[in-house]
C-alpha cells in the first residue's frame, strides 16, 4: 500500500500498486477500525485512470495527514506517518519529476534519502522503516546541494544518480 490519505472523519483514499499480479487499486474505507469499503481495479498501463479515479483527489492535493496502512494480508491496522506525501503523478499519468535523483543510503540506519531538482522545485524520495520501506514524495524547501550536505554531514553516503522507475515502484541506481 502506498500514498494513502486521511480525507475527512476517519474516512481515506489509498492507491496500492501489486507487483505480484501487476494491478494498480484505488482503496477506499475508514480507520479506527479499519474498514475497506470500495476497491477498484485500474489498468497498469493506465496511470492517469489512477489518479482521475476519485472525487476526493482535492482532498489529496490539498495535502491532507497522509498515514500508511500495514501491509499484512487482512490489512488490521493504520498509523500515521510524520510527513505530508505528494501524488507521484500528474493528470496524464507521468512522474511529475523525471529528472535523475541523487541517491544516498546511511548504512547505519538502512535509510534511504534521493533528491533533485526540477522546474526550480526540489523534490525528494525517502524510505525507512517508519514507512515500512516503501518510497515517499514530497517537495521541500531549500536548494538541493545544501541538503545534501546536511545528510552527508548526518551520516549518508552517496550511493549514485537513479531514476525513479514507475513499473517496479523503486529507485534504480546507475
Amino acid at each position: 500500500m502506498f500514498e494513502c490519505f486521511e480525507v475527512e472523519n476517519g474516512r481515506f483514499i489509498g492507491f496500492s500498486y501489486q507487483p505480484s499480479n501487476g494491478k494498480y487499486l484505488r482503496i477506499e474505507g475508514g480507520k479506527g477500525p479499519l474498514k475497506i469499503d470500495n476497491v477498484r481495479d485500474i489498468k497498469a498501463m493506465s496511470m492517469s485512470e489512477l489518479i482521475q479515479a476519485t472525487d476526493k483527489i482535492d482532498y489529496i492535493r490539498n495535502g491532507n495527514p497522509y498515514f500508511l496502512i500495514h501491509s499484512d494480508e487482512k490489512m488490521k491496522s493504520c498509523d500515521f506517518v510524520n510527513c505530508r506525501a505528494q501524488v507521484m503523478f500528474n493528470a496524464q499519468g507521468n512522474l511529475k519529476c523525471n529528472n535523475p535523483f541523487d541517491v544516498y543510503h546511511h548504512a547505519g540506519e538502512g535509510k534511504y534519502w534521493a533528491v533533485t531538482s526540477f522546474q526550480n522545485t526540489t523534490y525528494v524520495l525517502f524510505k525507512n522503516d517508519n514507512t515500512e520501506w516503501k518510497w515517499v514524495f514530497i517537495s521541500v524547501n531549500g536548494e538541493r546541494n545544501a541538503l545534501a550536505k546536511n545528510k552527508e554531514q548526518r551520516g549518508y553516503s552517496l550511493m549514485g544518480i537513479g531514476h525513479f522507475n514507475q513499473n517496479t515502484w523503486d529507485i534504480e541506481v546507475m
